[in-house]
């Protein structure tokens, strides 16, 4: 019984980190989408804006 309980937590443990560290790549790619769509704005914008 308690080893099957342990085995339990270990899996919903193992879940956790999974769906956590999913979570974080997919917003890290997010910021980095974003990024890479604002990089061209910037680039463009900043020679309009000194000229």
């Amino acid at each position: 019984m308690v080893k099957t309980l342990l085995i339990y937590i270990l899996l919903s443990a193992i879940i956790l980190i999974g769906y956590i560290g999913s979570y974080a790549i997919s917003v890290v790619l997010f910021f980095f989408a974003i990024g890479a769509l604002l990089l061209p704005i910037v680039v463009i914008g900043f020679p309009i804006l000194i000229f």
